[in-house]
């Protein structure tokens, strides 16, 4: 079964969107150097070349982000591929400065739009994250295909069934 990758990290067109458009909600919890940074980071969206390599190395299936986040883009991977999945959690990238304003305005990340980021289904992740980290493009093997139909997210002792994205939630 394949390895699942995800390139860039979650959320991260929306963390700069909220620093540039809520600075001074922000202000109140957060130093002005911080939420500058935060804001700057969609500067980091502009490397493209992940699909490329993806495809170069042999993606079966490369899913741009939607408007549903990670979580509904794994169930739409999961659905083309006809597959389950085992994810874990703590391996999918986000940056503390998406983790710190989603806190604030108590947004889970996880279900941001990520666009710039790209889920690619491929049988060799980490040879395509070796490859997509000596170009500067920040990638993590987060997870397999399974051949059973369950569709799970691990974090630690703790597993999660995704439920389709049209959900209030993501769990069951």
């Amino acid at each position: 079964m394949n390895d699942i990758v995800f390139t860039k990290w979650v959320g991260l067109g929306e963390t700069a969107r909220l620093a540039r458009e809520q600075e001074t909600i922000l202000k109140e919890r957060l130093p002005l150097s911080f939420i500058k940074r935060a804001a700057g980071l969609s500067e980091q969206l502009e490397k493209n070349e992940d699909g490329r390599i993806a495809k170069i190395r042999g993606a079966d299936l490369i899913i741009p982000p939607g408007d549903k986040g990670i979580f509904g883009d794994l169930w739409l991977l999961a659905q083309e591929r006809d597959c389950g999945l085992d994810i874990f959690l703590k391996d999918i990238p986000v940056r503390q400065e998406t983790i710190e304003i989603c806190e604030i305005f108590s947004k889970n990340p996880y279900i941001l739009p990520s666009e710039g980021a790209l889920l690619i289904s491929i049988r060799d992740g980490h040879g395509l994250v070796y490859d997509l980290k000596k170009k500067n493009i920040n990638a993590a093997v987060i997870g397999k295909e399974t051949a059973s139909k369950d569709r799970v997210i691990i974090n630690g002792e703790d597993r999660r069934f995704l439920v389709p994205p049209e959900r209030e939630t993501y769990f069951e």
